[in-house]
C-alpha cells in the first residue's frame, strides 16, 4: 500500500485487517482518530 493511499482518516475505510475468527473488517471500526495542531495523535483502540 502506497502512502497516498493512507493518508486521510477516510482511507482507514479501505484497509482490512483480520480478526480472531480470521473475518475481514474494515480497520476504521477498530481505531479512532483525533487530529491535533501539531504534532498529530492517533488514538488506536482494541477490541
Amino acid at each position: 500500500m502506497f502512502r497516498a493511499d493512507r493518508d486521510d482518516p477516510v482511507d482507514l475505510q479501505s484497509i482490512y485487517v483480520r480478526n480472531a475468527r480470521g473475518e475481514a473488517i474494515q480497520l476504521d471500526n477498530l481505531v479512532s482518530i483525533e487530529e491535533e495542531t501539531s504534532p498529530r495523535l492517533f488514538i488506536t483502540t482494541t477490541v
